[in-house]
């Protein structure tokens, strides 16, 4: 006998989804094969379990076996295919009549832009000759101006609606595609072997993975002062051909196994190195005869040496290392591959603001957030879409942050703040002390906040390292001083530059070699000394 389904909570994992469908059947005393389908072929025989209860006070239920069955389907549901047929023959009749409205619009510009190429020559060559006044050549062209305008909003408009159109006749294709591929389609079927004392009525529960379906962590970061309104959103997709309706949905890191053979340890050896026959020691002149132990087992073993407001969307669940979000709201995905969002968490988080700049390399300044992740789970790896306001600023990504973990996010150029260096010095001093010929360099940073507000800037320049014991390379001076010189001679300035302030930033070094001694270097000092 075969019993209605209906699909009651989805989980979805990186790479697959677990679907769990509940139907009801009223079986007589006996035994009886109940069947559940048809299912879509991604779903994984290996994956179904099934479980039974009675309702009210019927007898007992008693499950003794589960089998999958595949079939294929030479043709797709005939009343599915016309829909989606008429659906497909009405987007292209729409767009015959689109393609009719620019064709329309393209030829009516055409004429404008001849009547206003003519009408000025005409209207030139009569207000030359006292035949016109200004008003009236000036009424002519500036109709003719009005009706181009308003013929080029037309196109937009019209050119618009044909994208939309192409991307909806796209989908509805992708779906024909998929409904008939002849021969090709794969379908399920889940046979339940139960029996039943006496007259029962029984709730049937069904679990079972799919492939084709998966979900990514995605981030909107909106910049609102020194807060910033992270929401953190999944990012789901499948094409594992069933829709799922609107109902409860998981989002889980978890990576389901299917192998239900327990772990076993392989043995782990140690030996001596012998080294390979000397035609192979001849190809490699580093090779290393020393005798060593090498380890035979896993090499990664080898290895081992503010405040803030949350609106949750989603309730979070732990299972090890697992984390699993319980989406509040229902929500249906279809099974056309498209995205999906569905947003996990609301976070409000105290941010430290500051700008980057490296005038070195380029002239933009960079506006970059320090945020602490203050939730209580952690944010997985994901591309953050950002805004300044309601303006959109870029993209950019974060690696893994865990709970109470200080993470950075780039929030773009910030036009409003300048950045920009200058050679002021290059000199080759005359005089030699002794064998040592000295150059000096010196260069000039200007910068310059824009904004109303108070700017906190970070600049870094640098000095090149000498990679010779005679080369001698030296910060002479500096103004103001850098908050830090590294061991790679990297400069580093923390400044807070107030509204509208213009301030500089000048250092020179020398660089000292033996006169009969050519270097070369990267950057300018190349091109200087070599």
């Amino acid at each position: 006998m075969n019993i209605e389904t209906k699909i009651t909570q989805v989980t979805v994992y990186p790479a697959s989804a677990r679907i769990v469908r509940t139907g009801q059947a009223q079986l007589n005393a006996g035994e009886h094969d109940v069947i559940v389908g048809p299912l879509p072929g991604a779903l994984s025989e290996e994956s179904v379990r099934v479980s039974g209860k009675t309702l009210g006070n019927s007898g007992q239920l008693r499950i003794h076996g589960v089998e999958v069955r595949t079939k294929y389907v030479v043709n797709a549901p005939e009343p599915m295919l016309d829909e989606l047929q008429k659906q497909l023959e009405a987007l292209q009749g729409n767009i015959v009549i689109i393609d009719d409205q620019i064709a329309v619009q393209k030829a009516r510009q055409e004429f404008l832009s001849t009547l206003r190429n003519n009408a000025a020559a005409t209207g030139a060559k009569a207000l030359t000759k006292g035949k016109a006044d200004f008003a009236s050549v000036n009424a002519v062209m500036t109709q003719v101006a009005g009706e181009l305008d308003d013929s080029h909003m037309q196109l937009r408009t019209a050119t618009q609606q044909r994208r939309e159109l192409d991307k909806q006749i796209e989908m509805i294709k992708a779906k024909l595609s998929q409904l008939q591929q002849a021969g090709n389609s794969i379908r399920r079927e889940i046979h339940i072997l139960v029996s039943a004392q006496a007259e029962t009525n029984c709730e049937l529960t069904l679990t079972y993975l799919v492939n084709r379906a998966e979900w990514q962590p995605i981030y909107d970061a909106r910049v609102m002062n020194d807060k910033i309104e992270l929401t953190y959103l999944a990012q789901v997709s499948q094409n594992s051909g069933e829709d799922w309706p609107a109902t409860q949905l998981l989002i889980s890191t978890a990576q389901p196994a299917l192998n239900s053979n327990l772990p076993e340890l392989e043995p782990s050896y140690l030996d001596v190195y012998r080294p390979p026959a000397r035609k192979a020691m001849m190809r490699s002149a580093q090779m290393d005869d020393t005798p060593m132990l090498m380890a035979m087992a896993d090499p990664t073993s080898a290895m081992d040496t503010d405040h803030m407001e949350m609106h949750s969307m989603a309730q979070v669940d732990r299972s090890g290392t697992a984390i699993t979000y319980r989406v509040l709201h229902p929500v249906a995905v279809q099974a056309d591959g498209a995205s999906h969002k569905t947003t996990i968490a609301e976070l409000k988080l105290s941010a430290t603001l500051d700008n980057f700049s490296v005038p070195k390399m380029v002239g933009e300044v960079y506006a970059r957030a320090k945020v602490t992740n203050a939730a209580n789970y952690i944010l997985l790896p994901g591309q953050v879409t950002i805004f300044q306001g309601d303006e959109f600023v870029g993209n950019t990504y974060i690696d893994s942050i865990a709970p109470n973990e200080e993470f950075e996010i780039q929030l773009g150029v910030n036009p409003q703040i300048s950045a920009e260096r200058e050679l002021v010095t290059r000199n080759v001093v005359k005089t030699l002390i002794g064998n040592v010929r000295r150059t000096e360099i010196a260069y000039r940073i200007k910068l310059h906040n824009h904004m109303p507000t108070p700017a906190q800037l970070s600049v870094h320049d640098q000095l090149p390292i000498a990679q010779h014991e005679e080369i001698k390379v030296k910060l002479q001076s500096a103004d103001p001083k850098p908050n830090e010189q590294s061991d790679l001679n990297i400069l580093k300035w923390a400044l807070t530059l107030k509204a509208g302030e213009t301030r500089q930033i000048q250092f020179n070094y020398t660089i000292e070699h033996p006169k009969d001694m050519r270097i070369v270097g990267q950057g300018i000092e190349r091109r200087l000394i070599g």
